[in-house]
């Protein structure tokens, strides 16, 4: 596919830094890129993203650093090392790596544990997320006593349906108190991304619900166009569509 047919520009301006990026088929220009994610090791999909993602920006001119919390040293993806940073829980030595590194532009590979330090750094470089999972509490938006999906935004009503619909995993009042308000930073620093990236159109649509405006979110080829045809753009449906076609109750 030639390269300006692949290209999605996507404009950011903010305080005078201007980043014109593509989707995920290449960039306009060469750029520094800081990826922010919670974990990387050799096993997960998420982590093969982000090894292949790497490579190809790095095959592409530009420069990439990924910044982790959390991180082992080896990794079975392939011949080539990919270089992590690990960085402690400390949003001062997060705000420093960044400064050190000046990046034209953030990619957040989306993660509760690194939600509060992106939106950090949110001051220094426009930001796009990556959302490869569900995005709740649970982080399943499954009801198991019916198998049902939850169409419901987060809310106080989760913690009731955490148990009376079972979608938590643990029994114990603090662990669902605490994978609420770990969910709520996350979503707090997604509402503030200039893009919102999903691996599908369902994921895409539960991100509009939750309150991310729909011209922000975008679907992407997380294979880069191996076997799927390339990178795609479509915009969720609507609110109202969405909770017409949801059947779970509340």
């Amino acid at each position: 596919m030639p390269r300006q047919q692949a290209q999605e520009i996507v404009v950011v301006t903010r305080k005078g830094v201007r980043a014109e990026c593509v989707s995920w088929m290449g960039w306009v220009v060469q750029l520094n890129i800081l990826q922010v994610a919670d974990h990387f090791g050799p096993f997960g999909g998420l982590e093969k993203f982000i090894y292949d993602f790497s490579r190809k920006l790095a095959g592409q001119g530009d420069t990439t650093a990924i910044a982790v919390i959390d991180k082992e040293e080896r990794h079975d993806w392939g011949s080539e090392t990919i270089d992590t940073a690990l960085i402690p829980r400390d949003e001062e030595q997060w705000l420093a790596f960044a400064k050190r590194y000046r990046p034209d532009l953030i990619v957040w590979h989306t993660g509760p544990a690194t939600a509060s330090f992106v939106d950090r750094l949110s001051t220094l470089a426009p930001v796009i997320a990556t959302v490869h999972s569900p995005v709740c509490p649970a982080g399943t938006r499954l009801f198991r006593d019916k198998d049902e999906i939850c169409c419901h935004p987060t809310g106080a009503a989760c913690l009731m349906r955490w148990y009376t619909r079972r979608c938590g995993t643990h029994p114990e009042p603090w662990l669902a108190l605490e994978a609420m308000t770990r969910n709520g930073k996350m979503l707090k620093t997604l509402r503030s991304c200039d893009r919102v990236y999903t691996v599908s159109e369902s994921l895409s649509r539960f991100i509009e619900i939750e309150g991310i405006k729909p011209d922000r979110l975008r679907i992407f080829d997380n294979t880069f166009g191996d076997g799927t045809g390339g990178a795609r753009r479509c915009l969720p449906c609507k609110y109202r569509e969405t909770r017409k076609s949801c059947t779970c109750s509340s």
